[in-house]
């Protein structure tokens, strides 16, 4: 699985682009990545949140690897949103694993949408209009 992890919001809202297969090696790598981005995020905030992007996924996740990643039992992990998901098997897998893991998840169509419904659920990140959210 290749990722890449940057801020859409500066130390609020990660963007997590994922492609290619999931892989267990790889899989533990980005769980690492992940969690030290939660570490350095604004330390004002209560939680950090993360857009994850599928688009570019191909084949299905592992859902044995999804449940053991520690960056969803992070303190400060907030919401979850899935963009990207046209594979109901893959739509399916990923809200079990929610589910499973008791994490604040949901999926949405684009990333604008899922900044915008970020704000509905959290009023301290900075407004949409605000900064770029396109990808």
């Amino acid at each position: 699985m290749a990722y890449e992890l940057s801020w859409i919001v500066p130390k609020r809202v990660i963007l997590c682009e994922l492609s290619g297969f999931t892989e267990e090696a790889s899989g533990r790598e980005f769980d690492a990545e992940m969690c030290r981005m939660l570490d350095d995020g604004d330390a004002e905030a209560a939680l950090i949140h993360t857009v994850l992007v599928f688009d570019k996924m191909t084949g299905r996740p592992n859902l044995k690897l999804l449940t053991s990643f520690s960056f969803t039992k992070h303190p400060r992990n907030g919401w979850l949103i899935a963009t990207g998901i046209t594979n109901p098997l893959i739509k399916m897998v990923g809200s079990l694993a929610a589910q499973i893991t008791k994490i604040r998840a949901t999926g949405i169509d684009t990333v604008e949408e899922a900044i915008q419904l970020l704000y509905e659920f959290d009023s301290t990140i900075p407004r949409p209009d605000s900064y770029d959210a396109s990808v």
